[in-house]
């Protein structure tokens, strides 16, 4: 029997998939049940997939069924899709991708992931994708177009997408909604203190300005 190559998570590594296939295939021949423990033993430590295992899994889903725990997986490191004719498909799907401030306090539903993990993996799906995961090219029209608290946190002056995209993904989520909740105050002070000059209504004023807590 031999048992699977440890994974780290990285783009250039073979197929996510066929390792969760290949350590399923182990547990199985050596009579292992708990397969999510199992896979922890084979991330190599400090790597993408073993930070991801040990400090972004909850308890509970480390000791959740299989079945969801590879859904959660799969999520986090999609193996590669056969590719369209031209890698500008995959371009154009970059470009149009957004998150909003709405966004930034959520749970993905697809991946149980906090909105701005998952949107790190797209950009960096899609980058790859797109051939230009090695370099920095449209990274600052992407970084434009995303809600001033992660431009905040987030420089556009890195060599790769995987650099990156990972500096969001390591934004705790707990800070981007305290930094969205400090902004939104801060505007309906604002708003406040606009509405009590000028003899206007405070809805007369509210429609005056053009707020932007993204």
């Amino acid at each position: 029997m031999v048992a699977p190559d440890v994974f780290t998570g990285e783009l250039e590594e073979r197929q996510p998939m066929e390792f969760l296939q290949a350590l399923e295939r182990h547990c199985m021949e050596v009579g292992c049940e708990d397969y999510v423990y199992h896979t922890g033993l084979y991330l190599k430590y400090g790597s993408r997939a073993y930070n991801w295992y040990t400090n972004t899994l909850t308890d509970e889903q480390r000791e959740d069924s299989w079945e969801e725990f590879s859904k959660l997986f799969n999520a986090k490191f999609p193996s590669l899709a056969v590719k369209p004719i031209s890698s500008r498909v995959y371009r154009d799907e970059l470009l149009a991708l957004t998150i909003t401030i709405d966004d930034l306090k959520k749970i993905h539903p697809d991946s149980n992931m906090p909105w701005h993990e998952h949107y790190a993996n797209q950009l960096l799906q899609l980058a790859t994708y797109a051939e230009i995961a090695d370099t920095c090219a449209y990274m600052d029209f992407v970084w434009k177009k995303m809600p001033n608290v992660l431009q905040q946190r987030v420089g556009n002056e890195y060599d790769n997408w995987s650099q990156f995209t990972a500096a969001i993904e390591d934004i705790q989520w707990s800070t981007l909604e305290a930094a969205i909740d400090y902004q939104e105050e801060m505007w309906r002070m604002i708003i406040t203190q606009m509405g009590t000059h000028d003899g206007k209504t405070r809805s007369e004023k509210e429609r005056g300005v053009q707020l932007k807590v993204d």
